[in-house]
């Protein structure tokens, strides 16, 4: 299997001189320490791997920097290491041992699962937002160099569990531990957040429904990890009512029309809206001041969440059901800023049993877990100087 990858594995020529000589000068010149808030973003780590389970393989897609090449050494290409460590065993060998003992995916049985290589190149390191750790829109392309490889490790079956460990922790390691930045997709739906990857984090496989697939640390839980929150947002003109949901979790108290279905395709979407739309509007009773008030639809939309951010799907696109959400805005119009507002939270089932919610006005916003034993949202005015509402028939 290593020798028919190293046949189809793609090398970029142009690059490696390039990539040579940065890595020589970083093997003579002192590392400055880094910022210590810098360490704790996770996406600015000198080697990203994004990690993608899929049916029949896990691939892994590595941006390696310069200063974890000793970590990833039965990688490198015999040219690379030649001049790095003035000798190179053959590569196919260390391939082998790469996957076996260094970047080691393994399953509850404890074996490392077979790997191969499927490219290697170099080119600028990717620049990625600070916040949400995606690719700024501008890259610069005097970035410093990377090493950029992308290998499978194939599955046979749907193993319950995949333990993940970095360079260097593995029993047979011998080279150093590598700094890397990673995150886990499971059927496209990200598993966690960047997080600093260690030794033996175990990832739990939910194949009937990736978006609760969980690593067993908790700390690995992404930010947006429930598939139903609620949100209040208070201003002296309105009062707005946002309900974050998966069309396949609603499915559990009415019908979408998604039994059965394993997407969503964009000539079913404006039913499903209505659908949706008319449901909601017998749940989740708001109240102003005390007295339940009636709502105005704003907005019914299909939506994204990468990492760290949401947005509109425009234009309508299929969708896989395990992954589609969406997000409907009610809006109350008021003549001045409240000074109470509630939300009774009645949709929990024996699996949704918390409900992430949040009440924000111009000082922020004031997170709360709503219970089936605590299910109403309440938000107090305690602004001492707010903002007022200029209403038209003062101008």
């Amino acid at each position: 299997m290593i020798l028919k990858s190293l046949s189809r594995m793609r090398l970029s020529p142009v690059p490696w001189r390039a990539l040579m000589a940065a890595a020589l000068l970083l093997a003579t010149t002192p590392v400055a320490q880094s910022d210590p808030l810098i360490i704790t973003r996770a996406m600015t780590a000198t080697t990203i791997a994004e990690f993608f389970v899929e049916r029949d393989s896990v691939l892994v897609e590595l941006e390696i920097g310069l200063a974890d090449l000793p970590a990833f050494r039965n990688m490198l290409p015999p040219e690379l290491l030649e001049r790095l460590e003035g000798s190179a065993s053959p590569m196919a060998e260390r391939l082998t041992r790469f996957f076996r003992d260094d970047l080691t995916i393994t399953t509850s049985s404890g074996t490392p699962l077979p790997g191969r290589l499927l490219s290697l190149s170099a080119r600028p390191r990717i620049l990625r937002d600070e916040v949400t750790g995606n690719p700024l829109p501008n890259q610069d392309e005097a970035a410093d160099m990377v090493l950029v490889a992308t290998a499978s490790y194939p599955l046979s079956g749907k193993p319950d569990t995949l333990v993940f460990s970095p360079p260097g922790t593995g029993p047979r390691a011998t080279g150093p531990i590598a700094n890397i930045g990673f995150v886990v997709y499971h059927e496209g739906i990200p598993v966690n957040d960047f997080r600093y990857l260690a030794p033996g984090m175990t990832l739990g496989l939910d194949w009937y429904d990736p978006w609760y697939s969980r690593f067993t640390l908790r700390a690995l839980r992404r930010q947006f990890y429930a598939p139903l929150s609620a949100y209040l947002y208070i201003e002296p003109h309105e009062v707005r009512k946002e309900i974050v949901f998966r069309p396949r979790d609603l499915q559990r108290w009415t019908d979408l029309g998604l039994a059965g279905k394993d997407s969503i395709l964009v000539t079913e979407q404006e039913e499903i809206k209505r659908r949706v739309v008319a449901f909601l509007d017998q749940h989740n009773q708001v109240a102003i001041d005390g007295r339940p008030v009636e709502g105005r639809l704003d907005r019914v939309h299909f939506i994204y969440r990468t990492l760290r951010t949401t947005g509109v799907i425009d234009p309508p696109r299929d969708l896989r059901l395990t992954e589609a959400l969406m997000g409907v805005i009610v809006y109350y119009p008021v003549d001045s800023l409240p000074e109470t507002v509630s939300m009774a939270w009645d949709l929990f089932s024996d699996g949704i049993r918390q409900i992430p919610s949040a009440a924000t006005d111009e000082a922020g916003p004031l997170p709360y877990i709503l219970t089936p034993e605590d299910s109403v949202l309440t938000w107090h005015n305690v602004l001492t100087n707010p903002t007022r509402a200029i209403m038209i028939d003062e101008l």
